[in-house]
């Protein structure tokens, strides 16, 4: 009976932890996702100006560049699916508990 509670407790705990990556992950993600909105907003109102006097090329350059650089880490670091692996783990130590 008491090997059963330590593993209800640790099946508990786990589910807790998975639940806690999840949202952290959720966070990376949204943290990552603004800056590229931002970016992507920013150079639609450049490209969108018509002066003559005003060079945007360089700007231009650099603020794609950025955006690239953004986008790049998000799909390294994939925190969409990390999200997703972490709710579905804890759903599983949640269904163990009950099993339990």
């Amino acid at each position: 009976m008491e090997r059963k509670q330590k593993l209800l407790d640790r099946c508990e705990a786990m589910s807790l932890l998975c639940i806690k990556a999840s949202y952290h992950w959720s966070f990376i993600k949204f943290v990552c996702s603004i800056p590229v909105i931002l970016i992507n907003s920013i150079l639609c109102i450049l490209n969108s100006l018509d002066d003559k006097k005003i060079d945007l090329k360089i700007p231009n350059v650099v603020i794609n560049g950025i955006s690239v650089l953004i986008m790049s880490i998000t799909t390294n670091l994939k925190p969409g699916e990390k999200t997703e692996i972490f709710k579905t783990t804890s759903n599983s130590f949640l269904l163990l508990t009950h099993e339990i």
